[in-house]
């Protein structure tokens, strides 16, 4: 596309979108870029924390036991499993999405 303003000639130029196959090779072709993005969010994300990666594990457990203690114990919510088992299962899902 091409527009002249005031005896300017302007090009717009407009990408075509990738398709399936040449975004997973740009995804293959940068792996280690990606790699390196992904390792520093990890370290930015746990490395002002008293216990570093291990507050990755401790967050989701102590976030169960709230959930455990407050439906289980307080509101007695029923389920046919064990509340926690029913807790985590629910974590997982909406942690991950």
């Amino acid at each position: 596309m091409e527009y002249t303003i005031e005896q300017k000639t302007v090009k717009i130029i407009t990408p075509d979108p990738p398709t399936i196959k040449e975004y997973w090779l740009d995804m293959i072709k940068y792996r280690s870029l990606i790699w390196v993005f992904a390792l520093q969010e990890i370290k930015t994300m746990y490395a002002q924390t008293y216990f570093g990666l291990m507050w990755s594990v401790f967050r989701p457990l102590i976030t169960l036991t709230i959930f455990s203690i407050i439906f289980n114990y307080f509101l007695k919510v029923p389920t046919e499993k064990p509340y926690y088992i029913f807790a985590f299962a629910g974590m997982i899902a909406w942690n991950f999405f």
